[in-house]
């Protein structure tokens, strides 16, 4: 018992420093936002975050950089928080749980490169 609110800390705590990463980075492009000149229409009609334009306005201090950012980090928490628990339930023994938590992990894997295609 004492070794499933082990875990169950460990993943809660994973979750609580992803949140609070996201919020921060967000809220750091929001901040820039109302403070420089920049507006959304910097986007020029892209949809697509790229990553090669994404670290250049990161630089530059580019508010839709930071938000975007924050929103890819947000979407990211499930992988770690996946991967975490893998590795919890992995070095705690519990073979069931962390064989679901890899299939869990190579499904969140597998969307994830069918989705960049």
């Amino acid at each position: 018992m004492e070794k499933d609110k082990r875990i169950y800390f460990i993943v809660g705590q994973v979750l609580k420093i992803c949140f609070f990463t996201s919020f921060g980075i967000i809220s750091l492009g929001l901040i820039l936002l109302i403070f420089t000149t920049d507006s959304f229409d910097s986007l020029q009609g892209q949809q697509i975050i790229s990553l090669s334009w994404l670290l250049e306005d990161l630089f530059n201090l580019k508010p839709v950089a930071w938000i975007h950012l924050g929103i890819l980090s947000l979407l990211f928490t499930p992988f770690a928080t996946v991967l975490v628990s893998f590795l919890a339930f992995f070095f705690s023994k519990e073979r069931i749980y962390s064989l679901v938590s890899a299939g869990v992990f190579l499904i969140l894997t597998l969307s994830l490169v069918l989705a960049l295609k």
